[in-house]
C-alpha cells in the first residue's frame, strides 16, 4: 500500500514534467492534489485540473508497471505483472467520471458556465492496456504535449475576470489532499504491522552487522543506519507523532537512549514537544514525510 501511493505521486510528478513543455492557451492555471468538497460527506481527489477560460480538464494519473486487461462487467482492469501474478484494479473510468460529475456541480453550483473534461493518464510508459474499450479517454503521458497541441481551438466560455475568479474560488474551497496516515484511511490496525528495522525491497527484517551498518538476509543489501525510512513508514502509515516509547515499540529496541539518538537526529524535520516522558516528537503533514513524492500544489 505504501508502495502503490509512492507509486502514485512518482506517476503524477512524471506527468508534470510533460505538462511543462506544453504550451495552453493562455491564461491558464495548473492545479494539482485537488480536494473539493461539495458537501460534509462528499469530496473528490483530483490529481490535475487543467484550467482555460474554454475548458476544466481533469487528468486522472495512473503509474502501474506490467500488463492491465480491461473487464467490462463490471468495469475494472486485471494487472499482471513480471511475476504472473494477477491483481485486481478498480476501473479509473468510473473515479474520472465520478470527478466530473461532482466537479460540475461545483461549477454549476458557483455560477460559472462551463463543464469539465478528462481523461485517464498512463504515466509508465511500458504499461500494457489491452481490451480497452475505443471509446475510453485514455492516454499515455508522454503522449500529452501532442494531444493538447493537436486540440481544436475552442470559444471561450468565461471571460478574463471570470476564469480569475473561478481559480481563486477552486483555490478558496480546495483542500490540500492528505492520504496519511494510511492506516487510518484504509481501516488498518496498525498492530498487524511488522515490526522492526525492514529491507525496503524484501521486506524482510535487517540483521545488524556493526554500530552503523545492518543487512538483509535475503537480498544481501546493505544499509547504513536505516532509520529515517523506518520513521517515514510510521509517519506516512500510523500517525503524524512519535514518543520514545513508541519508537522503540516500532523498531523493536531494548533502551530509551537508542530511541532517543534515532528521534534526534533529524532536528530540522521533527518538532519537539512537550517535557522528559511526555516528549513527542510531530511531522508536519503539509510538508509530506517521504521526499520522493513532495509534488507542488499549483502552478501556471
Amino acid at each position: 500500500m505504501l508502495y502503490q501511493k509512492s507509486a502514485g505521486y512518482a506517476g503524477e510528478i512524471r506527468v508534470d514534467k510533460y505538462l511543462e513543455s506544453i504550451e495552453f492557451p493562455e491564461p491558464v492555471k495548473i492545479l494539482t492534489d485537488v480536494e473539493l468538497s461539495i458537501n460534509p460527506k462528499s469530496a473528490i481527489q483530483i490529481d490535475t485540473l487543467i484550467l482555460t477560460r474554454s475548458y476544466a480538464f481533469i487528468l486522472e494519473i495512473k503509474n502501474i508497471a506490467g500488463t492491465l486487461i480491461y473487464i467490462p462487467n463490471p468495469p475494472h482492469f486485471v494487472r499482471i505483472h513480471e511475476n504472473k501474478k494477477t491483481i485486481v484494479i478498480d476501473c479509473p473510468i468510473m473515479q474520472l467520471e465520478n470527478n466530473k460529475t461532482t466537479l460540475d456541480i461545483w461549477l454549476e453550483r458557483n455560477k460559472f458556465p462551463m463543464r469539465s473534461t478528462g481523461m485517464i493518464v498512463m504515466a509508465n510508459g511500458k504499461t500494457d492496456v489491452q481490451d480497452a474499450p475505443a471509446d475510453m479517454p485514455i492516454i499515455y503521458g508522454k503522449h500529452l504535449p501532442l494531444h493538447f497541441r493537436k486540440m481544436e481551438p475552442e470559444k471561450p466560455l468565461l471571460t478574463k475576470q471570470q476564469f480569475y475568479e473561478l481559480c481563486d474560488k477552486l483555490q478558496q474551497d480546495q483542500q490540500r489532499y492528505n492520504p496519511f496516515p494510511l492506516c487510518e484511511k484504509n481501516g488498518i490496525n496498525p498492530a498487524q504491522l511488522r515490526k522492526g528495522i525492514i529491507c525496503n525491497d524484501c521486506s524482510v527484517n535487517l540483521i545488524r552487522a556493526n554500530h552503523q551498518r545492518w543487512t538483509c538476509p535475503a537480498c544481501k543489501k546493505k544499509f547504513k543506519q536505516p532509520y529515517h525510512d523506518g520513521l517515514q513508514d510510521w509517519f506516512m502509515l500510523i500517525k503524524n507523532n512519535i514518543s520514545n516509547e513508541e519508537c522503540r515499540d516500532f523498531f523493536q529496541m531494548k533502551d530509551k537512549y537508542a530511541a532517543n539518538y534515532i528521534l534526534n537526529q533529524f532536528p530540522s524535520k521533527l518538532k519537539r514537544e512537550g517535557k522528559a516522558k511526555a516528549t513527542i516528537y510531530k511531522w508536519d503533514y503539509k510538508q509530506p514525510p517521504a521526499n520522493k513524492i513532495k509534488r507542488s500544489t499549483s502552478k501556471t
